[in-house]
């Protein structure tokens, strides 16, 4: 039931936002406003979207669990969501979104809430392997060719 009045809320915020703008701006300079802002957005996601994927790699060859870049993904991916929603409010919350100073105070005020800490997620790199063996016995015994035998 919370979520369908902040469901609500929103958008009825996103309702009134978009009749002021519209009624300082015009409706189509609004409407050219939220079609531009989407394709900035769109491509400003593409963009970061690769970045935070090749540092995901590059942590991964270091054999380091990439927690920021996953945290900054879902980042990306939620300023996603939130640009294919028509309205300006959303927009301002997306490009909020993908800046990335602003990810990381977010990172950092809600990391603690998440269990997000540099010493919990780093891997440890003490050489050791766990495995399981099994002890074999040497051969002493000399094989020998057979003989064909007609």
């Amino acid at each position: 039931m919370f979520f369908w009045r902040i469901a609500f809320a929103l958008v009825l915020l996103e309702i009134v936002v978009l009749a002021v703008v519209i009624g300082e701006i015009g409706f189509f300079a609004a409407l050219g406003l939220w079609v531009l802002s989407a394709f900035i957005g769109s491509w400003l996601i593409q963009e970061q979207g690769f970045g935070t994927l090749r540092r995901a790699q590059a942590s991964f060859e270091k054999n380091i669990f990439p927690a920021g870049e996953i945290f900054e993904s879902f980042c990306i991916f939620a300023a996603g969501l939130l640009l294919i929603m028509p309205g300006f409010v959303s927009d301002v919350v997306a490009f909020a979104l993908l800046v990335p100073s602003f990810r990381n105070l977010l990172r950092q005020r809600g990391g603690a809430a998440f269990g997000l800490h540099e010493e919990n997620i780093r891997a440890s790199d003490d050489g050791v392997i766990d495995g399981v063996y099994e002890r074999v016995p040497e051969r002493t015994e000399q094989i020998s060719p057979k003989s064909p035998e007609n």
